[in-house]
């Protein structure tokens, strides 16, 4: 089939045809909320090169317990209670919708739903998500686990 397409349409026509069918999927959503898989380049922190700032929602977090928290915030989700959040990032770089959309073993754990969403809403500085360069407002979640000091 290959072969009959390059005859018939030339060496390059699929990759014409996926750049158009690219540029045509961008035009219609440009003004919407990308999924994180939809994007090109991921959210980045201003002046990082790690996308979604890598530790840096955990440590943010962490700077905002009380002094002598008996936990701390950790990325590793794996066998420890955690939530998933997920935010937008708009075009401006500004954090937006931050939803708590999972809980896993977190009751013990009061007013950490909280300093989460509060927080979060808070950041203001990413370098936005990208389509074919063009800045975009996306979706991305993350993992935040609680490890326990007792």
């Amino acid at each position: 089939m290959d072969s009959l397409i390059k005859e018939k349409f030339g060496d390059n026509f699929v990759d014409k045809l996926e750049l158009v069918a690219d540029s045509l999927f961008f035009e219609e959503k440009k003004n919407t909320t990308f999924e994180y898989y939809e994007v090109d380049t991921w959210a980045m922190r201003k002046n990082n090169e790690d996308q979604l700032g890598g530790d840096f929602i955990i440590n943010y977090l962490n700077e905002k317990l009380p002094p002598k928290s008996s936990f701390r915030f950790v990325s590793n989700i794996v066998d420890r209670p955690h939530y998933v959040i997920e935010f937008t990032v708009d075009k401006q770089g500004e954090t937006k919708n931050v939803e708590i959309k999972e809980r896993n073993n977190t009751e013990k754990f009061k007013g950490t739903d909280k300093i989460i969403l509060n927080e979060i809403s808070k950041i203001k500085d990413w370098t936005p998500a990208s389509i074919r360069n063009e800045p975009v407002t996306a979706k991305f979640q993350r993992g935040v686990a609680i490890e326990s000091g007792e």
